[in-house]
């Protein structure tokens, strides 16, 4: 076996995620293993990314030919989502577009194969079949990396196989399908280089008996097999093709490996943009979903208006991150500029490159002080929501934090709310829930005396907050908030 050793352990091609020649060790790049023993870590996947990135792993930068640059980073990709689909990866890996990551898309995928003339055994029924394998689909539209065969293949494992695909009528009448055209069922699946293999038991007498007689007159490949699931791709560019690379395959109830009557695509794997089942969940679109179920789409709408602020938040975050590492980039490139030009006798590309320099820290400090006061917004409205107040108390609590940079003074005012307004309660009655009892002019003493500390304790609170504004706005902003509670 053929191996590269570095410092003082052998490793093999496959512990490289850059394999242009496996003959030659010299061209192997991107270790992924830690050691032979560990494998694959996620340390070790951390050293890789940073080798791609502008400043390198330790100051070295691994640099990969454009064409295969697409192909390494899905396989990077493939590889940090072994173990969570979901999880995320680092910028530095990520198909980009002017410096913004590309979004990921829903796909349907379908692979249409002609068997061999031995994929099935007339004695033990068995039939063996390719699947999928890696690279280009047979139009260069699809790109399959090897590591995401390797890791997605069992979604095939224990599949039915039906007697020709589904009609659009079909999926909307009988999406389970009818078990008269069960016919058979792939059991195993594996993977040689990348490349899908499945196999399993064709139970129906008569779809046994005619492969059997098919393979006896030497025709089986003129028999082809359709295999349909969903998947998650994002646009790329592979070996100079502009091409959808698929990130993960998706096992569903309507993924399939159905036995069809048309040939296809030559015993290549073929990736294309199909119909959506209308009754798949896991590929179900927004304009679908908002044909058939409208009702559902306004309960989602009206959960996502009650988090409107949080989850502005977070989005905000997650782009500003983005936009905090594209913004460090031109900050080191403009410094690198700076210091080619410093010595030099060229005052204008010395003045431009500093006036970069310059706009790009602005840039960057504005952005580092937009995330800090989102998150300054979460932690107020986390707090403010957990309170215990009135709903209307807690509007004019956000209203005095609006535009506040720090959380200094946030507990102690709603402390201070809290108390005010509990000492409002009269036996077990609260200001607007309960009823007065008439006549009383005891509680009605009582009650005033109890607005005036309730205004005097929020006059404190707004001019901690709001050290400019006028005593009279002052005044203005504590009387509303004791009279919200009393309504």
């Amino acid at each position: 076996m053929i191996v590269k050793t570095e410092g003082g352990a052998e490793y093999p091609a496959e512990a490289y995620a850059f394999v242009p020649d496996a003959s030659d060790p010299s061209t192997w790049r991107l270790r992924i293993w830690e050691t032979p023993e560990r494998k694959v870590t996620t340390k070790q996947l951390g050293r890789a990314v940073a080798a791609l990135s502008p400043g390198g792993h330790d100051g070295k930068r691994t640099d990969i030919p454009d064409g295969d640059r697409s192909v390494v980073k899905a396989t990077l990709r493939a590889l940090y989502r072994e173990d969570d689909a979901g999880a995320s990866v680092p910028h530095w890996i990520q198909e980009t577009q002017k410096g913004k990551a590309m979004k990921e898309q829903r796909i349907s995928a379908a692979s249409i194969v002609q068997l061999t003339e031995d994929a099935f055994d007339p004695k033990t029924g068995m039939l063996s079949i390719r699947i999928i394998q890696p690279g280009f689909n047979k139009g260069k539209t699809r790109y399959y990396p090897e590591k995401v065969c390797e890791r997605d293949h069992p979604i095939f494992a224990q599949r039915k196989m039906f007697i020709d695909h589904q009609t659009k009528e079909e999926r909307r009448s009988r999406p389970e399908r009818s078990t008269k055209d069960d016919v058979a069922q792939m059991q195993e699946t594996w993977t040689v280089n990348g490349e899908m293999f499945a196999k399993g038991p064709v139970y129906d007498p008569v779809w046994k008996a005619k492969l059997a007689s098919m393979q006896e007159a030497g025709c089986l490949a003129s028999q082809a097999v359709s295999i349909c699931t969903g998947g998650i791709g994002v646009k790329g560019k592979v070996e100079g093709h502009e091409t959808m690379i698929v990130e993960r395959l998706i096992g569903s109830a309507q993924t399939s490996v159905d036995f069809v009557t048309y040939a296809g695509a030559g015993g290549a794997a073929v990736m294309m943009e199909a119909e959506i089942p209308e009754t798949d969940v896991e590929m179900i679109d927004l304009e679908l979903l908002k044909e058939r179920r409208p009702d559902l789409v306004e309960q989602i709408m009206e959960s996502g208006s009650r988090n409107k602020t949080k989850d502005k938040t977070h989005i905000t975050e997650a782009e500003e991150m983005e936009k905090v590492e594209e913004l460090e980039l031109k900050l080191e490139e403009a410094n690198k500029k700076l210091a080619e030009l410093e010595g030099q006798d060229e005052a204008k590309q010395l003045k431009e490159a500093q006036d970069v320099l310059t706009k790009t820290q602005k840039e960057l400090g504005d952005m580092k002080a937009a995330e800090a006061k989102a998150k300054v917004a979460t932690e107020i409205e986390e707090a403010i929501d957990k309170a215990k107040l009135p709903d209307e108390l807690k509007g004019l609590l956000r209203a005095q934090f609006s535009e506040v940079e720090t959380v200094d003074g946030l507990k102690e005012a709603i402390d201070q709310h809290v108390e005010a307004f509990g000492k409002m309660s009269k036996a077990g009655k609260v200001m607007g829930l309960g009823e007065s009892t008439a006549g009383s002019n005891t509680d009605d003493v009582n009650d005033k005396d109890d607005r005036l500390k309730l205004i005097e304790v929020q006059k404190v609170s707004i001019r901690r907050q709001h050290p400019r504004i006028t005593e009279v706005e002052v005044t203005r902003k504590a009387e509303a908030f004791a009279d919200a509670g009393s309504k």
